[in-house]
């Protein structure tokens, strides 16, 4: 049987001080070619070599600053999953939120539509009878009370379905901006 031929400690001690090797993996190789009495004498004198040799010879002495793990480890229960999922849910929607009102920012109105047309000419109707009635009552200097109150009671009218022409245009902008909300929740 043969015996293993171990470094003396200037030979071991010369190129660890070198620090010439490639991975830690060779320096403990190194490590292996050293006696008892020789990795004790490196051991007491480990503060002369590099850093990676140092962490190698004696681990004890290298304490992380920082924790390994950054999350303390504990049991789940359901209820915590749940509360997880719910945060994860609700992180979800603050940020496609977020996504859709850079959207909007850029996205082109809604296309003109038969309500807008009806009320253009709803409104060109109230210019037409107000203009009616600055023409009876500035042009043909007339006062008739009763006249006037007709005036008033047509634009009051005109009013009322431009104003309920009005409330149907906002549920067709409403319904036209959720399908462009579904379509663009859709491409995400």
């Amino acid at each position: 049987m043969s015996e293993i031929e171990y470094f003396s400690f200037e030979d071991l001690d010369f190129l660890l001080k070198r620090d010439w090797f490639l991975t830690l993996q060779d320096i403990h190789d190194l490590l292996g070619y050293a006696d008892d009495d020789t990795f004790w004498k490196i051991y007491s004198v480990r503060r002369e070599y590099p850093q990676r040799v140092r962490e190698i010879v004696a681990p004890l002495d290298y304490v992380h600053d920082k924790p390994l793990f950054k999350f303390t480890v504990r049991d789940l229960t359901d209820g915590h999953i749940e509360e997880m999922q719910k945060k994860d849910r609700a992180e979800l929607r603050a940020m496609m939120q977020r996504e859709w009102e850079q959207y909007m920012k850029n996205m082109p109105p809604r296309p003109p539509d038969s309500i807008d047309e009806r009320i253009n000419a709803q409104r060109e109707a109230i210019e037409g009878v107000v203009e009616e009635l600055r023409e009876y009552k500035d042009v043909r200097k007339c006062g008739d009370r009763k006249k006037l109150a007709e005036f008033d009671k047509r634009i009051e009218q005109l009013w009322a379905q431009e104003a309920a022409l009005q409330t149907i245009k906002q549920k067709t902008e409403s319904e036209w901006l959720d399908r462009q909300r579904l379509k663009f929740e859709a491409r995400l």
